[in-house]
């Protein structure tokens, strides 16, 4: 869908999501390779809520977003950010099978973008970048147990630094220091791999 088009989310859509939500928050645990499902909906709703062109089916597409984010006509966008941000959250109330199941769909949902891809579409980017916040907000939520989930996120963030020279240099500036400020609040000793010191050469070079 071009970005310019209209984007309305019905009262079922909403109500669909909200189920959704309910859904993975039941069954994080038993979840597994299926998560990769939820996350491709969650990553399309995540464009939606940042679109300028998007609204609930109440109200018109033309108001602008700032008029959106003032009024409570459009508490539905709100509700679902708010719903969308604590599903990651609670991560940390999961066992770590669940989520290092999380994190590998997380990973799949933007390797699919950037694999053998030269040029990205913003759809695209939307995806990777979804991956890559949530994954840090996974981290941030776990960091009581980050020694058993830092390789996953760890790999996944170089690899989209070094493959992806698309993105603005302010995401990956994110990338960097989410990584890197999260280490020291661990206190810890992390392993970087021989890998992972090359990628971050090229990415300071």
């Amino acid at each position: 869908m071009d970005q310019r088009d209209s984007i309305i989310l019905t009262p079922k859509n909403v109500q669909a999501l909200r189920t959704l939500f309910n859904v993975a928050h039941r069954l994080h645990n038993v979840l597994g390779p299926s998560w990769v499902l939820v996350l491709e909906t969650l990553a399309a709703l995540d464009r939606t809520i940042h679109s300028p062109h998007a609204s609930t089916q109440e109200v018109s597409a033309s108001v602008s977003r700032l008029s959106r984010d003032t009024s409570g006509q459009y508490s539905d966008f709100h509700i679902l950010s708010s719903l969308n941000s604590q599903l990651f959250e609670s991560s940390a109330l999961m066992n770590v099978a669940a989520v290092k199941s999380l994190l590998s769909a997380l990973h799949q949902l933007s390797s699919q973008h950037i694999s053998g891809n030269s040029q990205l579409s913003g759809q695209q980017i939307g995806s990777i970048a979804f991956s890559v916040e949530r994954m840090t907000s996974i981290l941030i939520n776990n960091l009581h147990r980050v020694e058993s989930i830092w390789d996953q996120i760890a790999a996944h963030h170089l690899e989209v630094a070094v493959h992806i020279f698309v993105l603005t240099v302010s995401f990956i500036i994110v990338i960097c220091n989410a990584t890197m400020i999260l280490m020291m609040a661990t206190n810890c000793s992390l392993p970087i791999a021989p890998t992972h010191n090359y990628v971050i050469w090229r990415l300071i070079r």
